[in-house]
């Protein structure tokens, strides 16, 4: 930074980094329009677009010459964040379909879930069919339905207490609901 007066300013060296991002941006298009076609297949190009753009910003923002060359980076970092778009917009529009919500009818975009863990059915409460529906589950499943949903305990706090990973209890738990609704909703379709 350069001193003027008693005042510090980085605008020459802001405006010569705004400048080099410039031509970067402009010669790594194709490379950004090739993988925003190969990996956004939820035909949302423009937002893809941008968040591949986006991404390429922080690329050249946390490049390190030392670690080897920009394109080989750069593709790799946007390619991640597109993918991690991608399997968030996915699990969006499952949980869309089953739950015929938007994110604006759903509140204040909380997953029902969490809402259930912060407000836990008292065990009292359980009617007599969810009862029965929780007799159809395996033990394993059980255990995790009524840790999660009436106690409000979290997955890793499950998890702990079972000695398995999270990812074990997470597919407990969908094994489990996915039980539960088709015990509970037998004429309907999930």
């Amino acid at each position: 930074m350069k001193k003027i007066g008693s005042m510090e300013t980085g605008h020459d060296e802001r405006e010569g980094a705004k400048e080099a991002f410039e031509v970067i941006f402009k010669a790594y298009q194709p490379l950004l329009r090739h993988l925003v076609h190969r990996i956004s297949y939820l035909g949302e190009w423009e937002e893809a677009m941008s968040i591949a753009s986006i991404a390429l910003y922080d690329a050249y923002l946390r490049f390190d010459p030392k670690k080897g060359s920009f394109g080989a980076f750069a593709k790799r970092y946007v390619r991640g964040r597109l993918l991690h778009y991608v399997g968030k917009e996915k699990k969006y529009r499952e949980r869309q379909q089953w739950t015929g919500k938007s994110r604006e009818e759903d509140g204040e975009g909380r997953k029902i879930e969490n809402l259930v863990q912060e407000n836990p059915i008292p065990a009292a409460e359980l009617s007599l069919d969810i009862k029965k529906a929780l007799h159809s589950l395996t033990e394993k499943e059980r255990r995790c339905i009524v840790a999660i949903y009436v106690e409000g305990l979290p997955l890793a706090r499950v998890a702990e207490r079972e000695g398995v990973s999270h990812a074990t209890v997470s597919t407990w738990k969908m094994r489990g609901l996915s039980k539960l609704k088709k015990e509970l909703f037998p004429r309907h379709d999930f």
